[in-house]
């Protein structure tokens, strides 16, 4: 069961919870396949994918501020909250990793 001080032990698959489950040393080409095939699907059903969970980076910024001045990225909609609560006139926008890139690589708005 558990080890001292009533914590699980480190490798969960000694955990009494997992008892009855099969650890197998890899998984199945099979199953490998189906996973792959799977998120391929997905990525082209859902092209904002990739701009979920640790890429959720969003810009706060002060609307009348130019050249990065008053600029902070958050990864939370609490953090957005707090940043538009403390600071009036925010602007909020989600961080683009590949933006379009116009007239020799320059980003607009």
């Amino acid at each position: 069961g558990t080890v001292a001080g009533g914590k699980p032990p480190p490798d969960i698959r000694r955990w009494p919870e997992f008892g009855g489950h099969v650890w197998l040393p890899e998984l199945p080409k099979a199953w490998e396949d189906a996973a792959e095939a799977a998120v391929v699907d997905l990525d082209a059903r859902w092209p904002q994918m990739s701009a979920q969970g640790p890429r959720n980076v969003w810009i706060v910024k002060p609307r009348a501020s130019s050249k990065g001045s008053g600029v902070s990225c958050t990864h939370s909609l609490p953090e957005v909250l707090h940043q538009c609560k403390t600071s009036i006139d925010r602007i909020v926008q989600k961080y683009i990793e590949r933006p379009l890139l116009l007239f020799s690589g320059r980003k607009f708005d």
